[in-house]
């Protein structure tokens, strides 16, 4: 679910055009696994690392930081909006 809202995120922000993108999240093991910190062993997690990857070379400068989760409310939202059915 993490890389859904992950996923979501970027795709606003490609739709709003924006190049220079810093993203922060909570999600420990997603971001460290975007930035090379961590492997992605799960078939399931490697699809999704691939996804992301696939839409990363949009973007001319993005950073990926991990966050305190009291700190990110914006990305519970994403995360319930990528699961919605709606």
């Amino acid at each position: 679910m993490e890389y859904d809202a992950l996923l979501t995120s970027l795709k606003i922000v490609k739709a709003l055009e924006a190049r220079d993108v810093i993203v922060q999240a909570n999600f420990q093991l997603v971001i460290g696994q975007v930035r090379g910190d961590y492997k992605a062993k799960e078939e399931r997690m490697q699809k999704y690392l691939t996804l992301v990857w696939q839409v990363l070379p949009y973007f001319n400068d993005i950073e990926f930081q991990q966050i305190p989760r009291a700190k990110n409310m914006e990305a519970d939202f994403l995360t319930w909006l990528s699961s919605s059915d709606e």
